[in-house]
């Protein structure tokens, strides 16, 4: 089933052929029918794609608006039959009568171009049908959304007063220096528009006054507008401009049926073009989190806005800032590197002066190295060593750069990577990634206190970051805060409900240091159980936690021996094996899953330190291990032990043991 099905006059194939291209660029499902032969078979596809599709976009031209376009005019009658038809215009033409309800989206003149305003306004309410007809709600618009910034103002079509103020902006614009150096420093926050019905209203203005206070809470140059939603857009923008903003936010909120629907754009008032736009639906019980979510996500991109408005020499042009905060609004993944190598690259290569656009490259083309074939992945790290260099050769204080050059290091060699991790904190102590990463290795470290400080400081410096949320959540587990752990998780699933790693993330706190029987509840859950998950891993999850829940001995002896033989069988790795059976208190399993070990494989560290594995530290075993994986070395060289080591219980004075196992 196709998300978007295009109807148009085969005499207009070239012209709608770009459009095509561009809504699949967009990562949306086309079904036009090139390349379908002629006849009855022909007219059962058209008909069976039509009729699946989530969206009908129906092409009106001088062509299809008459009677020769009698099959474009039946195939807009089925899709708004079924509340999925989108009328577009690309003559100067009104579709046909019983078609007009629909206020058609004019692409007159447009040139193909994705980050154009019109275009954008078009993908952003193909995907709210889309969505509808997903849900099985009828989402098609009595009208097209006119949110603010979605129309490019005709200055014959304007009253005498919005001309006033549009000429009055004009002169400010020019007086602020737009051309050349622009003195325009601030992010625009627009009254979000909304539908008639109450609570649509009601989230739209919370949807904007949490997006302003997040806004401010991060620290972003913000203006918001004393202007009523009765004022046209053109006047918004000018207004904008009067304010010195160099891009203004806007939206929309729809109620359909039980969902609601928040569009977000984000543009340059000065030009009226949409840089970037975004989409979000839930149910209308959770108006509350939508508004977080909304916040969160859109704010992670403003923060990439203030990037290029930071910039010295005045911004670049709007196809290069809509390229970079596409990058910046891709959905992060488990791996957390969410912005693209190849949108980076294009962003680079239009401003080479850009260092934070190097700095993002290098992170992404390091990030991209574990996918990839051997060769290929010796040219991403090349690329990632060039992109760091650059940005540093641009900007010295530059903390991403330091973030991709420390994912360049091999793994285990603790203290060089603590040393280029300090040498980055040293130049840029506000970077929240270089505190997680310091956090990190110190966990790894054994030195759980410290790692939580640098955590909690993380996600203080940049709390809308989902990776933060992750570090953070890890260091209290480390720490045995298993309910702080279980709140900070709580917040993440909230904020980022598109990310199935946080709902993984909840099932393994509870199987691994929480109540088996809710971990069983949230696996046996649809609703809890994260999308996409094999089954394979849900079995074992499930059997994992009846095994902990039993405390039966021969039931958790056998449950050792199948992990080992796994393990030896190369079907799992050593730090896994040892999470489980350390878990369950299996210590003499966990030291021969942990004798497996190999520099091919090596061994994280990281759950040796934390409450589970107590038993394990009091073994004898325990410090020649640490000195096989190297953290031996790492605590004499720089003098600083373990918490373990420090606590009054502790089972043995370590230095003393390390003393007798010096080389």
């Amino acid at each position: 089933m196709a998300d978007v099905f295009v109807s148009y006059k085969r005499e207009d194939r070239s012209r709608v052929r770009p459009l095509v291209d561009a809504l699949t660029a967009e990562g949306l499902s086309v079904w036009w029918d090139v390349g379908i032969e002629g006849g009855a078979a022909w007219r059962e596809s058209i008909q069976q794609a039509l009729d699946e599709a989530r969206c009908v976009i129906v092409v009106w031209t001088l062509s299809s608006v008459g009677a020769a376009g009698e099959f474009v005019h039946e195939e807009a009658g089925a899709a708004k039959s079924r509340g999925v038809y989108l009328p577009v215009v690309i003559d100067d033409v009104l579709p046909p009568l019983g078609f007009r309800q629909v206020q058609a989206l004019s692409l007159v003149g447009w040139r193909g171009r994705r980050v154009d305003h019109r275009f954008r306004e078009l993908v952003a309410t193909a995907r709210t049908i889309i969505a509808g007809a997903r849900s099985g709600q009828d989402l098609a618009p009595t009208a097209v959304p006119k949110a603010s910034l979605l129309v490019r103002w005709r200055p014959w079509a304007i009253g005498s007063a919005a001309l006033a103020a549009l000429l009055a902006a004009a002169g400010a614009w020019l007086a602020l220096g737009h051309f050349g150096t622009p003195a325009a420093t601030k992010i625009a926050m627009l009254p979000f528009e909304a539908d008639n019905d109450s609570s649509s209203r009601s989230l739209a203005d919370g949807v904007g006054d949490e997006v302003a206070r997040t806004m401010t809470n991060v620290g972003l140059p913000t203006l918001s507008l004393d202007v009523g939603r009765a004022t046209s857009g053109e006047e918004r923008d000018a207004a904008a401009v009067k304010g010195g903003a160099a891009y203004a936010l806007g939206g929309r909120v729809q109620r359909v049926g039980g969902a609601l629907n928040v569009s977000v754009n984000l543009g340059d008032p000065h030009t009226h073009e949409i840089l970037w736009s975004n989409n979000f639906s839930r149910p209308a019980a959770e108006a509350a989190a939508i508004r977080e979510q909304v916040a969160t996500t859109t704010v992670r991109v403003l923060q990439c806005a203030s990037d290029v408005i930071k910039l010295p020499g005045g911004r670049f042009d709007n196809e290069t800032v809509g390229l970079y905060l596409r990058a910046c609004g891709q959905r992060p993944d488990i791996g957390w590197q969410d912005q693209s190598p190849d949108l980076l690259r294009q962003v680079t290569q239009r401003q080479p002066r850009f260092a934070t656009g190097w700095a993002k490259l290098a992170l992404a083309a390091s990030s991209a190295r574990d996918t990839l074939p051997a060769d290929q992945a010796a040219a991403a790290e090349r690329e990632s060593r060039a992109a760091a260099k650059r940005a540093l050769e641009l900007d010295p204080h530059n903390g991403i750069a330091y973030i991709a050059l420390n994912d360049l290091l091999p793994p285990g060699h603790l203290l060089e990577h603590q040393n280029l991790i300090l040498k980055g904190l040293s130049v840029s102590p506000d970077n929240a990634e270089l505190n997680a990463r310091e956090g990190e290795l110190l966990d790894q470290a054994g030195r759980v206190a410290e790692a939580l400080t640098y955590g909690r400081q993380a996600e203080k410096l940049d709390p809308l970051n989902p990776a933060m949320a992750s570090y953070l959540t890890g260091f209290l587990l480390s720490a045995g805060l298993l309910e702080e752990a279980r709140t900070a998780n709580e917040r993440s699933t909230t904020l980022w409900p598109d990310i199935p790693y946080f709902a993984g993330e909840r099932i393994v706190m509870e199987l691994r240091f929480g109540d088996p029987d809710k971990a069983l509840s949230l696996i046996d859950d649809p609703k809890t159980r994260p999308a996409g998950v094999e089954a394979s891993v849900i079995d074992d999850w499930r059997r994992f936690a009846l095994v902990r829940k039993s405390h039966d001995p021969a039931k958790v002896a056998q449950y050792v021996r199948d992990r080992l033989a796994e393990l030896a069988a190369g079907r799992t790795d050593p730090s896994t094996v040892i999470i489980r059976l350390s878990a369950l208190g299996a210590v003499d399993g966990a030291f021969a899953a942990a004798s497996r070990a190999t520099p091919a494989d090596p061994l994280d560290p990281e759950p040796l330190f934390r409450p589970v594995a107590a038993s394990m530290r009091s073994d004898p075993r325990f410090m020649p291990l640490m000195a096989k994986v190297g953290l031996l070395d790492f605590w004499r060289k720089t003098g600083k032990w373990p918490d373990f080591c420090q606590a009054a219980d502790r089972p043995y004075d370590c230095r003393a043991v390390a003393a007798k196992l010096a080389p």
